[in-house]
């Protein structure tokens, strides 16, 4: 896997410890990396990673503007889509805390929290993002139990989190 962002990794979140798994550069200005727990794979994880970076044009009110606005359009096909915005004006960012479900081919109901970081990188954004999922059997448990303590668990770790520095390599 080709690191284009200078974070190989692994990348200590609490208690747990995320390697690139996956990378894109989809744009002139865009990266895109994911970093999962040892073990899990990007196409069925419950937990990852992410870490965004848009080089320039953007402000992390832009960024999560626009997922807000994908957010409320799945909405009216996903009665489990809900959001928050925590903002703090102190440091320009905000985090875009939120939950969406979606089903497999097989029929199997997938349930997926994140919270998203959105911080002023130069002229850009950096998204550092915490993604956990249950699939199945394991949606209802995680919705009316696990989601209550990760969720708060995780914010406060998201929120403290030491940012890496960004070095984009753009081949």
């Amino acid at each position: 896997m080709k690191d284009r962002i200078g974070i190989v990794g692994p990348i200590r979140f609490g208690s747990e410890s995320f390697s690139l798994a996956w990378g894109s550069h989809p744009s002139a200005q865009s990266y895109k990396q994911e970093y999962l727990p040892s073990g899990q794979r990007v196409e069925r994880y419950t937990s990852m990673l992410m870490i965004d970076v848009v080089a320039s044009g953007a402000t992390p009110q832009s960024m999560a503007g626009q997922m807000v606005n994908n957010l409320k359009a799945r909405k009216a096909t996903d009665p489990v889509v809900n959001y928050d915005l925590i903002t703090n004006k102190a440091t320009n960012e905000i985090i875009l805390d939120f939950v969406l479900s979606s089903e497999e081919a097989d029929g199997q109901t997938i349930v997926e929290w994140n919270a998203y970081r959105y911080s002023p990188q130069g002229d850009g954004v950096r998204m550092v993002g915490i993604s956990r999922r249950a699939y199945g059997d394991r949606v209802d448990p995680f919705l009316r139990n696990d989601l209550k303590n990760l969720r708060t668990r995780d914010i406060a770790t998201l929120s403290a989190l030491s940012l890496p520095a960004i070095k984009l390599d753009a081949r």
